[in-house]
């Protein structure tokens, strides 16, 4: 029997009759640094390159140069040889102006070199964008911490406070070692009072009672308070160091040195970063603290300066200290093999679970139906497993879905099994990785994987690579590099209610008898397709402003606008009214000049006309100077003017004289009104289309400019007509 629960308790959720609920947004902070993972342009992520190696230029300069610390990594390495050459010429050569431009030269110079040469042998173990960016960030950091230490005077410069050794022979030579030895002073006779012995060193040297010189320094305590302000300062520079290390890990670089190395070992061992990267600078420093610390002591007086002590000194410490601090940091602000179970509760799961798919998004995903345990709506709730890092980007598409939907994120400590994570692209995969890419492909990609292998009877085996080339509202199309070097394109089609798979076969068909494609297979009632690769690059804003490609382009189209259509092929006219539907959203003064211009001009010749020509639509070789037209879903039967102005439209060339050049070349007969007319037609076909499919952040912005031109064009023909 249920127990009831006692109506007379007065049971309250929450804190009492003072409170009242409302709703509160909350934003997970669970992925730090998150601004630095929305940088998409190269420019961005090379001007955040060059200002983290400013900020870091900084730190190391007033961090680690001037107090005595090792920078960690390799750089630690090399400062101890840097301290080590710098005595033996000063042993050899005395007090010199140009000694001090010289250890500069050799503490910032060296690391320079040794990462050109890291350059080169990562070269194809790294992508190209990464080797860019953390080149940018060398060459700063070096220039820029070059520049700082020539200042004069800016190696007294402290912040916490003067971290030098007591030790004036020592820092003499710019020795930063720092020893603390308290069984060595309580051993001394009462008699001796330090303040009246001449500490001197060539009293030292001579004097037959000396008391060692680690003695008088442990007396006054200098070298406890100054161990101290090490360890403020390596914890001071761990953090500085982290942040900046992260930011270069996020935007795709790095920070050069071993730490290239180390991310290359994480991603090819899929371990943490701070694992490899703590291997490699505790390695590094005891070797660079050896030759800075110890050696250069032996080679200024091994009499004196050759004890254990100055092995494990303070600045060895410290610097060991800023290595796991920084390790610590870096894990908590870079998480890069972490784990994140994600649930999104939503009406539009499966929506959301669309549009992951055209990112390539490939995590394991679940979408449970869901009743509001106290609304009783029906709703989802879409489960799924990724990296951390890539939860700003999962949180992105759902926001363009969902604006309001409530978003959980929890990190997973342990995990068994495989999950899809990101990684630096080699610049040149080996084969048989690409080979054991296909075992975990998409549904897309496996898909276009068997469609090839069975058309053109091929084996797996037989594959170098395949590349997603791109990813549109109805289609993927993937580029498949074969090991003898053929090239080939397959597309895999959408069902799309929009798109008439049937007509497009049709043009297809057409086009390849006039040898404009080399079509291997055609799948008649989904749309996939095989094809020969066609070589060249899509097309941008310098290409387009090229008058000798407006005129090779003008000859294409009248190449194709040419293309008798026989009469058993069933090709579809334009329908200018498939979106009357949506007509609504325009002003009726609009309506009417739409309507007026169709009437206008509905005796103009039809021909068969691409009816999406634009730039990303066309393939460009420079060498060959030929092009080809590709993505001939929403080809038509229209008059030819529709495709020259939807170009100049997209081009963004109308009313300038890559316009006229463009119209020359294709006819001298062409009618600018008209022109003008149909930018108004395409235009407008445009902003109505936007209102056929879902209403995500970049089909609004398109929205936007569609109807400023609408406007725009309005009043050209107004004018014109006048």
């Amino acid at each position: 029997m249920t127990k009831q629960i006692d109506q007379t308790k007065k049971i309250k959720f929450g804190r009492g009759s003072d409170f009242v609920f409302e709703n509160v947004r909350f934003s997970t902070r669970i992925v730090k640094l998150l601004v630095f993972y929305n940088l998409t342009s190269n420019w961005k992520k090379y001007l955040a390159a060059f200002a983290v190696g400013i900020f870091m230029a900084i730190g190391t300069s007033l961090f680690i140069e001037i107090t005595g610390l090792y920078a960690g990594g390799s750089a630690a390495l090399l400062q101890g040889v840097a301290r080590l050459i710098y005595v033996f010429i000063k042993k050899s050569v005395g007090e010199k102006d140009w000694i001090n431009l010289v250890y500069n030269i050799l503490f910032w110079g060296m690391y320079f070199a040794l990462n050109i040469l890291l350059f080169t042998v990562l070269y194809k173990k790294l992508n190209r964008q990464c080797i860019i960016i953390t080149f940018i960030y060398l060459v700063t950091t070096q220039l820029v911490g070059f520049g700082l230490s020539m200042i004069p005077h800016f190696q007294e410069f402290t912040i916490f406070g003067n971290t030098q050794t007591v030790n004036e022979h020592l820092r003499e030579y710019n020795v930063q070692c720092i020893i603390y030895n308290p069984n060595i002073w309580p051993t001394l006779d009462s008699s001796v009072y330090p303040a009246k012995y001449d500490w001197s060193f060539n009293n030292l040297i001579t004097d037959r009672n000396v008391v060692p010189d680690s003695t008088y320094q442990d007396i006054l305590s200098l070298n406890i308070v100054r161990s101290f302000l090490l360890i403020v300062y390596a914890f001071a520079f761990s953090i500085i160091s982290s942040i900046s290390n992260a930011i270069l890990y996020i935007i795709g670089g790095s920070s050069a040195g071993t730490e290239m190395v180390a991310l290359y070992v994480s991603e090819k061992k899929n371990r943490d970063v701070t694992v490899s990267l703590k291997i490699s600078q505790t390695f590094c420093l005891i070797m660079g603290g050896i030759l800075g610390s110890y050696i250069t002591g032996i080679v200024i007086c091994p009499k004196y300066y050759s004890g254990w002590q100055y092995i494990i000194n303070a600045n060895m410490i410290g610097s060991f200290i800023w290595i796991l601090s920084n390790a610590f940091f870096l894990s908590k602000l870079f998480p890069s093999q972490k784990i994140v179970k994600v649930e999104v509760y939503t009406q539009y799961a499966e929506e959301v679970v669309k549009e992951l798919k055209k990112y390539n998004y490939t995590s394991p995903s679940t979408i449970v139906n869901s009743v509001g345990g106290y609304s009783g709506v029906k709703n989802n709730i879409l489960m799924t497993t990724l990296s951390l890092f890539e939860v700003p980007s999962l949180i992105s598409v759902v926001r363009e879905i969902d604006k309001k939907c409530l978003i959980t994120a929890n990190l997973i400590d342990d995990c068994d099994g495989n999950i899809s994570v990101q990684r630096h692209k080699h610049i040149e995969e080996k084969p048989k990785k690409d080979v054991k890419k296909l075992n975990n492909l998409s549904n897309a990609e496996n898909e276009a994987t068997l469609l090839i292998c069975k058309h053109l009877n091929v084996n797996k085996k037989e594959i170098k690579s395949i590349a997603l080339q791109t990813q549109g509202w109805t289609n993927k199309i993937f580029l498949f590099k074969f090991k003898n070097g053929e090239k080939y394109i397959v597309r895999i089609a959408a069902l799309d209610k929009l798109l008439d798979r049937n007509n497009e076969i049709s043009v297809l068909k057409l086009l390849a008898n006039n040898s404009e494609f080399d079509f291997k297979f055609i799948n008649e009632q989904t749309g996939d397709f095989i094809r020969k690769y066609i070589e060249g690059k899509m097309v941008h804003k310098h290409i387009i402003r090229n008058s000798n490609f407006l005129k090779l382009l003008a000859d294409k189209l009248k190449k194709i606008h040419a293309i008798k259509i026989p009469k058993n092929c069933k090709i579809k006219e334009h329908d200018n009214h498939q979106y009357d539907k949506y007509i609504n959203h325009i002003d009726q003064k609009y309506q009417k000049m739409y309507n007026d211009i169709l009437e206008k001009n509905k005796h103009l010749e039809k021909c068969l006309c691409h009816h999406d020509l634009t730039p990303w639509n066309i393939i460009y070789q420079k060498r060959k100077h030929s092009l080809s037209l590709i993505d001939f879903e929403w080809a038509r039967i229209n008059s030819y003017y529709f495709d020259l102005a939807n170009f100049i439209r997209e081009a963004k060339i109308h009313n300038t004289r890559y316009e006229k050049i463009f119209l020359d070349a294709y006819s001298k007969k062409i009618d600018i009104k008209i022109i003008t007319e149909y930018l108004y037609i395409s235009s407008f076909i445009s902003y109505l289309w936007t209102y056929s499919i879902k209403a995500y952040k970049h089909i609004l912005s398109y929205r936007t400019r569609m109807w400023k031109l609408i406007k725009k064009f309005y009043q050209e023909i107004i004018e014109q007509n006048k």
